[in-house]
């Protein structure tokens, strides 16, 4: 009796599922018996094409088991020589960390990261936009990394100005214009582009908030990087967007902490950090703008910064 197409396609799929799932020792063995049973079932026509492929199939394996022998032996052999190259990356990695800091530094001292700051607070006064875009195009010509972290510090600097009372931008604006970095946190794990999902929640405590939770792929946040942050948080509950504020966050508070520096394939000198908030007491003050317009200060800030990235 002849197999219809379906019941051999069936027969194979099955063939290969216990040819995978059964121990070594069983594996050839169950194909010699398959041999049989098809030849018994479909006919001698069909014992040609299922020999070629069970040699097929057995010379492919022996194959793969080469080379997966001849990967494992090269590891062992180059374990030491390996871990040596792993050192050397992370050298490399530090050592372009500290040039990207010589470049910043070269920033600041041509006027470039403060060219958005007022000069009374210590910058060089060129609130426009193509200003800002033609720096951070140029820069991207030498070093995509250090226009990141150009473009991020803009980014924070332009709601701080835009919405800040005189005594946050006394306080952070000749910071950021000496070369102190501001960043800009929203992203959640859980909430990226659905900012109104966000769990980052802000409790009033008499005249101070409470911060806690943790955001996420925060630019300018590294072990070392990153001084100051607008934080969007949620201070009311359960009616979306409408009920998240911004607040200035230092990194020098209590409770704020650099989480997990991602490992990213490129732009590798900009740090891209989780910025973990626990037990946080920030006074009213550090609140930017008005309660619940959180969500509408993240996007502001976000109209200009996507113009520079």
């Amino acid at each position: 009796m002849l197999f219809t197409s379906y019941e051999f396609f069936g027969f194979v799929v099955v063939l290969f599922l216990a040819y995978y799932l059964l121990p070594k020792q069983c594996q050839w063995p169950l194909l010699l018996a398959a041999s049989y049973l098809f030849y018994a079932a479909a006919g001698p026509q069909f014992l040609p094409y299922l020999l070629a492929t069970t040699a097929a199939t057995y010379l492919a394996g022996r194959g793969i088991g080469r080379n997966l022998a001849r990967q494992s032996a090269y590891l062992k052999e180059h374990k030491a020589e390996l871990s040596k190259e792993e050192k050397k990356a992370y050298k490399d990695r530090q050592k372009r960390i500290r040039l990207r800091w010589v470049a910043f530094c070269l920033l600041v001292d041509l006027g470039i990261l403060q060219l958005t700051i007022p000069e009374e607070y210590g910058g060089t006064g060129m609130d426009d936009e193509v200003a800002k875009c033609l720096a951070v195009s140029e820069v991207s010509k030498c070093c995509a990394s250090t226009a990141e972290i150009l473009d991020v510090h803009y980014l924070s600097t332009d709601i701080l100005m835009r919405k800040g009372t005189p005594e946050q931008k006394a306080k952070y604006l000749p910071q950021a214009a000496q070369g102190k970095l501001g960043g800009f946190a929203l992203t959640e794990p859980g909430a990226g582009s659905d900012a109104g999902g966000m769990k980052t929640r802000a409790v009033q405590d008499g005249d101070d908030y409470i911060l806690n939770g943790t955001k996420c792929f925060i630019s300018n946040l590294g072990p070392q990087e990153g001084n100051h942050f607008v934080v969007i948080a949620v201070t009311e509950p359960g009616i979306g967007t409408k009920g998240t504020t911004a607040f200035l966050v230092d990194r020098s508070m209590p409770g704020v902490s650099c989480g997990k520096t991602e490992d990213k394939m490129g732009i590798r000198g900009a740090s891209v950090s989780e910025l973990v908030l626990e037990d946080v007491r920030v006074p009213k003050t550090a609140i930017l703008g008005q309660l619940g317009e959180g969500f509408k200060i993240a996007m502001m800030g976000l109209d200009g910064g996507r113009i520079g990235i």
